[in-house]
C-alpha cells in the first residue's frame, strides 16, 4: 500500500513567504524547520501543528536550510548570503558565515558532516 500524501497539519506562525522546510528527528519525535521571508528559523511539532522554537539571528529573509544527521546542528542561509551554523538544542549561533553576496539557495552537509557546501545567486 502507498503512504498517503494527503495534507495531515498546516504550520502556521511566519509573517511572511516560507521558503523552505526540513524534518529533524529529535529522539522519537520528528520536528519539522521552515525557512522564511520573516527572517527567522522556526521548528514545529509534527503531532501539534505547534511552534516549538524559532531562530532569530538573520538579518534578512532565510533561504537555505540543512540539518546534521545526528540532529544537533542546524544550518540556515539567507537572501544577504551570510549562512548560520545553530545549536539545535541551545539556539545559539556556533559560527557565522560570509562567503556569499547574494541568496544562500542551498545547504548540505558533506557524508561526515565536517564540511558545508552551499549554492547561491551570486554564481
Amino acid at each position: 500500500m502507498e503512504p498517503s500524501l494527503s495534507p495531515i497539519r498546516s504550520l502556521r506562525g511566519h509573517t511572511d513567504h516560507v521558503q523552505e522546510v526540513a524534518f529533524l528527528k529529535n529522539g522519537n519525535k520528528v520536528k519539522v524547520l521552515s525557512t522564511s521571508n520573516d527572517k527567522t528559523v522556526r521548528i514545529w511539532d509534527m503531532d501539534t501543528g505547534k511552534q516549538n522554537n524559532s531562530f532569530e539571528g538573520h538579518g534578512s529573509g532565510t533561504t537555505g536550510l540543512a540539518v546534521s544527521v545526528d540532529g544537533r546542528r542546524i544550518v540556515s542561509g539567507a537572501q544577504d548570503g551570510k549562512i548560520i551554523i545553530w545549536d539545535a538544542d541551545t539556539k545559539e549561533i556556533i559560527r557565522c558565515l560570509s562567503h556569499h553576496t547574494d541568496w544562500v539557495i542551498c545547504i548540505q552537509f558533506s557524508p561526515d558532516e565536517k564540511r558545508l557546501a552551499s549554492t547561491s545567486s551570486d554564481g
